[in-house]
């Protein structure tokens, strides 16, 4: 009978491609948001809301570590240790924006080849991939 590890510390990796319209590869820019909610569905607190101004949860649970790019490929990263995570913890919810969307006529529409990966952070094994069919993500922990 295979043993069953507890994974104890993930790092999620949101991968994704643009077109080919130069102006939108130039100004594409994306911004990682994570919420820590507790039973009801709230923010535990104001420091729960991670994201690029506060790269990191109170507990130091969840971490934002990288927001790599390159002409034509994107990418965030988040980490999250489950060790440390608030008690009163019941859901991690990720959401991702286009930077100046509007002013730069961005599109999630845009984006192709979206990859989200899930990397057991102490073994570096990838643990799951998913490919969404659209770009509307709801993933829930």
């Amino acid at each position: 009978m295979d043993k069953i590890t507890k994974i104890e510390k993930i790092t999620i990796k949101i991968q994704y491609n643009l077109g080919n319209d130069t102006k939108k590869l130039i100004t594409q820019n994306t911004n990682a948001f994570v919420f820590i909610l507790n039973e009801k569905s709230k923010l535990l607190a104001e420091k729960f809301l991670v994201y690029y101004n506060n790269k990191k949860s109170l507990d130091t649970s969840i971490e934002l570590f990288s927001n790599n790019s390159s002409q034509t490929k994107y990418s965030e990263s988040i980490k999250i240790d489950f060790n440390k995570i608030d008690k009163k913890a019941r859901r991690v919810r990720i959401f991702i924006s286009l930077y100046k969307a509007e002013e730069n006529k961005l599109q999630f529409g845009d984006t192709k080849d979206i990859v989200v990966s899930f990397i057991d952070s102490v073994t570096k094994e990838e643990i799951a991939v998913y490919k969404p069919e659209n770009i509307f993500l709801d993933c829930n922990f």
